[in-house]
């Protein structure tokens, strides 16, 4: 588990955790509306088991990261690409529940694109 945060290119900050395996595949996880990137915590262990690295991060206004006055749902994706660029992330699988559904979004050469 590693826990940190990414400047974005409008200088908003966008926190973040790991959990799993450090190398293994990325699953972007979308946390639920009143949680945080912490809801994943739990799988962290099976995670590490088989192979996969969630890269958890905190939406918008939510723990570490900064408020994005007037952004709408959709423009967490361009969030997220950030994150995963910043990350070396060339691919991820990409899942959500509750609010986090709704944040649930493909980018190209993502897995399943």
């Amino acid at each position: 588990m590693s826990a940190a945060c990414v400047r974005l290119h409008d200088g908003r900050t966008l926190g973040y955790e790991e959990f799993g395996d450090p190398g293994g595949f990325p699953v972007l996880n979308c946390h639920g509306g009143l949680l945080c990137r912490l809801d994943v915590e739990p799988v962290a262990g099976v995670a590490a088991e088989l192979g996969v690295r969630i890269v958890s991060p905190d939406r918008p206004g939510v723990g570490r990261s900064d408020r994005h006055p007037g952004a709408s749902t959709a423009d967490f994706a361009a969030d997220a690409e950030e994150l995963l660029d910043a990350l070396g992330a060339e691919r991820c699988a990409v899942m959500g529940w509750s609010a986090g559904s709704t944040r649930s979004v493909s980018r190209p050469g993502s897995a399943g694109a």
